[in-house]
């Protein structure tokens, strides 16, 4: 009984230390606070129809959106958000594959100027493409995969994945899009 409880308290003291160092911050970790001073809306999404968008003759839903550019220092990876969550199926389209046509209305921004530098509302029309044929570039080739018909996605897009698409022409900056998918099909 007691070498059975000595084993058990050796074991338990490896694990305290072991879970000790995971928490470290060496080089090549992030600590807590490099995690943390980045952060998108998190609230939980707002479930909507695609038909309740309202599209209007030109086929956009609504205003320009407006979205709230974090202050903090850009992650250096891909960050997506869905503010809305749209209901796939109906006349508007499942959700978005590779091979699959989506029609979106959006507006980007450069993350740490805060500059627009697109927005479909400017061209006055929704934009198609086919999602993995390489026609947007690779932040949304990766970011919009499995985009419902109704949903509003944030992405933050780091300049590794600004690169690809023929369509667009983007600066290889940190940047920040709002894209709503008005149909998959």
């Amino acid at each position: 009984m007691q070498k059975a409880l000595l084993i058990i308290g050796v074991l338990l003291a490896m694990a305290l230390v072991a879970c000790g160092e995971e928490s470290s911050t060496g080089s090549g970790s992030t600590s807590a606070s490099e995690t943390e001073q980045f952060r998108i809306n998190t609230e939980k999404p707002i479930i909507r129809y695609a038909k309740d968008m309202k599209l209007s003759a030109n086929g956009l839903s609504g205003k320009e959106l407006k979205p709230a550019i974090p202050d903090a220092t850009p992650p250096d990876f891909l960050v997506i958000h869905d503010s809305y969550e749209g209901i796939a199926g109906g006349r508007y389209g499942d959700i978005g594959f590779p091979g699959d046509k989506v029609e979106v209305q959006y507006v980007g921004y450069v993350y740490d100027t805060k500059k627009k530098i697109a927005s479909s509302w400017d061209e006055g029309k929704p934009f198609v493409f086919t999602l993995g044929k390489g026609e947007v570039i690779d932040g949304w080739e990766e970011g919009l995969e499995q985009i419902e018909a109704g949903d509003r996605r944030e992405m933050v897009i780091p300049p590794d994945l600004t690169g690809g698409g023929s369509r667009m022409e983007v600066p290889e900056e940190t940047l920040f899009y709002v894209v709503e998918a008005l149909r998959v099909f």
